[in-house]
């Protein structure tokens, strides 16, 4: 392992790591290092550039921006054509010299894992034929995450991302009013491929204007897909070839989309976490659910088709009674984190509304906002 402290010279070099700060005023040093195929700068905040030589290292396989205050990369990063792993790249045009920092990762074909910062900063046409997104055949892990301010999103309108992915390249507008990542399929793609057949999870976080998805159910995307996460975003609904076309799909995370009314047609989902959702109101035809948290999404009032369903936790501390669909779902287990008024009433077992909701389920584990004091457990006796 090679160290360089932001204030001390110490290096130690084992198996061809590289952790630490400095960089830039090691960048000649750097470039020796050819044998070099690791480096961690994960939460290096005064690092703002990269050494100019850091493209010499040829057999560098693993690069971790994560934290850092990295801006932009330098050119012919693209010739680190071995990178597996790409954690925190900084998106970034400079219009004066008509280049962004995403042309670099188009030859970067053997990339497993990625993770695209600032993806506002740039045109949409710049990701859709720069980048070369849908030709990374090996990419597993892909991650854009928006790092505008509220304000500054609000201001420009800018994350309007819906086609993802989609069977031909169009023209759209790139002005400042609409962004529009299409990327994931390139003009030059037949429409028969599948597109990122190895992505096995993909994270959507900080889109704060992103209200459409367009994905036609015919369109072949994903097919390994395990795990997808979106967070803070104004989704409306779930395309259809996302629920078609992931037959892997085992982990949905979804928090913070103010706008998402249903989430439905997953037939492959074994596990469903929600959060902050304050319009969502149905569930539906999940067959293969066995687990569902829910947080914070009052106007949940629908849950059916998911009869495989054995574990719900449900957590709201506004809310004043408990759901109507507890009381057809055959769960063997649910976790309630709720006000400590509500408790009392599913805990007075004789005083039915509440407690005749769940009274049929096996385990009833209660808490009263979050406290282990302000507590209900219930268990029911096993009849031989």
């Amino acid at each position: 392992m090679t160290t360089i402290g932001g204030g001390s010279d110490e290096r130690r070099e084992q198996g061809g790591w590289l952790v630490g700060l400095g960089l830039e005023r090691d960048e000649d040093y750097i470039g020796e290092m050819k044998c070099l195929q690791c480096i961690c700068l994960q939460g290096c905040q005064d690092l703002t550039c990269l050494p100019r030589s850091i493209v010499n290292l040829e057999r560098l396989r693993f690069l971790d921006l994560s934290g850092a205050q990295v801006m932009t990369v330098p050119r012919d990063f693209g010739r680190l054509v071995n990178l597996v792993s790409l954690k925190g790249f900084p998106a970034y045009t400079d219009t004066a010299k008509s280049w962004c920092t995403v042309q670099e990762l188009g030859p970067l074909h053997h990339l497993m894992h990625l993770t695209v910062r600032g993806p506002e900063n740039i045109s949409s046409s710049s990701m859709d034929t720069s980048a070369n997104l849908a030709e990374k055949r090996c990419l597993r892990s892909l991650w854009l995450y928006c790092t505008s301010s509220h304000a500054y999103e609000q201001h420009r309108q800018e994350a309007h991302w819906r086609r993802i992915p989609r069977p031909t390249a169009t023209l759209v507008s790139d002005s400042d009013e609409e962004m529009d990542i299409r990327g994931l399929h390139s003009a030059s793609m037949a429409t028969s491929s599948i597109v990122f057949p190895k992505l096995k999870k993909l994270v959507f976080y900080g889109m704060l204007q992103w209200k459409e998805w367009d994905w036609d159910v015919k369109l072949e995307a994903m097919r390994a897909l395990e795990s997808l996460q979106i967070s803070r975003c104004r989704l409306s609904h779930l395309p259809p070839g996302l629920s078609g076309q992931t037959m892997a799909l085992r982990v949905i995370k979804i928090e913070k989309a103010k706008d998402l009314i249903s989430v439905e047609n997953f037939c492959s989902v074994v596990e469903l976490y929600l959060h902050s959702n304050s319009s969502l109101e149905k569930i539906a035809n999940l067959s293969n659910l066995k687990k569902l948290r829910v947080s914070k999404c009052p106007k949940l009032q629908v849950l059916e088709e998911v009869k495989a369903l054995s574990s719900i936790e449900l957590k709201d501390h506004e809310m004043r009674t408990l759901p109507e669909y507890l009381q057809v779902l055959q769960l063997s287990r649910l976790q309630i984190d709720c006000n400590l008024k509500l408790l009392q009433s599913i805990s007075r077992k004789d005083a039915a509304l509440e407690w005749e909701k769940v009274s049929h389920i096996k385990q009833v584990e209660a808490y009263a906002d979050g406290y282990e004091q302000n507590k209900f457990f219930f268990q029911q006796r096993a009849i031989y």
